[in-house]
Parts: structure tokens; C-alpha cells; sequence
């Protein structure tokens, strides 16, 4: 029995090894860079010998092809995962140099998204925001952003121009009896483009941190206002008549879904409006106190309670009425 166990691992063993060496012989390229992607993404990943064959098999299709940007950014994904950060810098930066070779042309917001990523790590928020608006500038344009009751026409010679997101920014702060900024934004404006949603996010935490506070609210509601419209979205297969009144309601209303609800809180929402109201109590000198904590509080009665920015909103606030320091 022990003699028949041994016999069946090295017969294993050897097709296993076969296989890898007919695959990196014999096969194509695409399907190499397919072998490769899916050596990464699999269960297996961060097994260093399933890294290596797929290092192997992404060298090898990008030595067949010449030229391969598709090859050089899942390259860029192995050598992260196995901390060799400066290869994978390397190949995004030939990723990005080989761009007009993508088959795929949407496929630039990956390899754009890495390198910003990567800039952030590196406190290089210079290049960090450049990447992310080259990201915005062309996966994205002002058909995204449009105001829920009408669609918002562009006049003169401004056709080249992107919908201002100012809008967003003076909706939010207009201070309005019986609402919140959000919901009196939402009810005006929604933003369709559910692709760039993270980069806007992204946008929001970085503008912030180096202290751009409007330009971090800005683009902090960009990112909510996307969420809750595809959120929206889902709600009205439901409920095709349903129309949104406020926030507090609408969260009930997807609570009441099984697959909204397990959608909605995929998103990083709540950290995305605890973000908008940290940013809007430090912009324009404290002025917006009480929209910061009219937005605090949304994230306390609003988020699951085991959400972190549900306690940091509450210690605020209570910092805030304290006349205490609020960071």
C-alpha cells in the first residue's frame, strides 16, 4: 500500500511538472497570460511555487509577444504579492508606457489605480492625485454626473467642459430645514459612473490628508451620491415606484432586502461620509460646524454599530460640544 502511495505521487508529481513545461513550451501566449492570471487569482496564490509558474508563464508570454502591457501589469500583481514592490513598479510603468497596445482599453484604470496606490505608499501624493485625474479624465465625463430631474445641458462653448462638480459641494452645505446635505443632495443629483466611484473615494482621503478640504468634499459626495444611486437602483427592481425622501429611509428600505443590504454595506459608505464630515468641519475655518455634525450623526444612527467610523464619529462630536480639540 505504502509502495502504491509513493508510486501515485511521483506520478502526479511528474504530470503536474510535464503539464507546466508543455505549458510554457508548447501554448500561445494568450493562453500563458490566462495560465498566469489564473495562478494568481487562485485559492493557491500566495504559494510561492504557484507565484513562480505564474512569474514563468506571464516572462514567457511577454518574451513571445515583444510587447504585452497586459502581460507586464499581472506581472506587477505577482511581484507585489511575493514584496518585491520595486519589479512591480517596473512593470507597471511598462504597462503604462506600452498603453496603446492594450486590447482592452479600459483595462489603463488598473494599471493607472496600481501606480497611484503604489505613490500613496510612497507619500508621493503629487503623482498619487495626477494618476487618479488621469483616471477621471478619461474613463470618465460629465454625462456621469447630472441632476436627478433634469438632465443638465451644457451652453456655449462649454461642450468640452465636464459637469461642474461644484453643485454637489454647494447642495451639501445649503443648510435646509427638516434635512441633512446628503439627502437634500441626493434629491437634486446622481452620478452613474459606478467604475470611478473608487477613485473618487481615494480622491476624497487624499485631498483631505494633505488638507484641500473642499476638494475632498467634493469628490467624498461624488462617491456617496454613486453608491447610493446604484443602491437606488437595486431598490427599484423591487420597488419601481419607490422615490427616495432622506437617507434614514432609505437605509430602512434596503434593510429590507436580503441582497441590497449585503450590497450596500460592501461599499465603504460609511467611511466615505465619516470622511465628507471630518472634511467639512476643517474647511473654510471651521465655519460648517453644524453640517459636520448634522453628517457625524447620519454615521452614528446609520452605520451597523460594529462599523469603527460609528465610535470616531460619536467621540467627535462629543470633542466638538466640549470645546475640546476634534483631532
Amino acid at each position: 500500500m505504502n509502495m502504491l502511495r509513493l508510486f501515485l505521487c511521483f506520478f502526479i508529481f511528474n504530470f503536474v511538472f510535464n503539464l507546466n513545461s508543455l505549458l510554457v513550451k508548447e501554448f500561445p501566449y494568450w493562453i500563458l497570460l490566462e495560465k498566469g492570471r489564473q495562478l494568481i487569482y487562485s485559492k493557491e496564490g500566495f504559494i510561492k511555487s504557484n507565484l513562480t509558474s505564474a512569474i514563468n508563464c506571464l516572462q514567457e508570454a511577454l518574451l513571445r509577444k515583444g510587447i504585452y502591457p497586459e502581460a507586464n501589469y499581472y506581472l506587477s500583481i505577482a511581484y507585489r504579492m511575493t514584496g518585491n514592490g520595486v519589479l512591480e513598479k517596473l512593470h507597471l510603468h511598462k504597462a503604462l508606457e506600452y498603453k496603446d497596445y492594450l486590447l482592452d482599453k479600459s483595462f489603463e484604470k488598473n494599471i493607472l489605480f496600481s501606480l497611484a496606490k503604489i505613490s500613496e505608499l510612497e507619500s508621493n501624493y503629487v503623482d498619487m492625485i495626477d494618476y487618479l485625474n488621469e483616471i477621471l479624465n478619461k474613463f470618465s465625463n460629465s454625462d456621469d454626473y447630472y441632476n436627478y430631474h433634469y438632465v443638465v445641458k451644457k451652453y456655449g462653448d462649454t461642450s468640452g467642459e465636464k459637469f461642474n462638480m461644484s453643485f454637489y459641494l454647494h447642495s451639501y452645505l445649503k443648510q435646509v430645514r427638516g434635512t441633512s446635505g446628503l439627502d437634500f443632495t441626493f434629491n437634486l443629483y446622481r452620478f452613474n459612473n459606478y467604475n470611478v466611484i473608487d477613485i473618487h473615494q481615494l480622491l476624497s482621503k487624499i485631498y483631505s490628508k494633505i488638507g484641500a478640504y473642499e476638494l475632498a468634499m467634493t469628490h467624498g459626495l461624488v462617491a456617496a451620491v454613486g453608491i447610493l444611486t446604484r443602491i437606488y437602483e437595486y431598490v427599484n427592481y423591487y420597488e419601481p415606484l419607490y422615490k427616495f425622501k432622506n437617507l434614514r429611509s432609505f437605509v430602512k428600505k434596503i434593510n429590507e432586502y436580503t441582497d441590497v443590504k449585503a450590497s450596500f454595506e460592501s461599499t465603504d459608505f460609511w467611511e466615505t461620509l465619516y470622511n465628507i464630515a471630518c472634511a467639512t468641519y476643517s474647511y473654510d475655518d471651521h465655519k460648517n460646524k453644524l453640517r459636520a455634525i448634522d453628517t457625524w450623526k447620519l454615521v452614528i444612527d446609520l452605520a451597523p454599530k460594529f462599523s469603527p467610523y460609528v465610535l470616531k464619529s460619536k467621540i467627535h462630536i462629543k470633542n466638538l460640544l466640549l470645546n475640546k480639540s476634534v483631532y
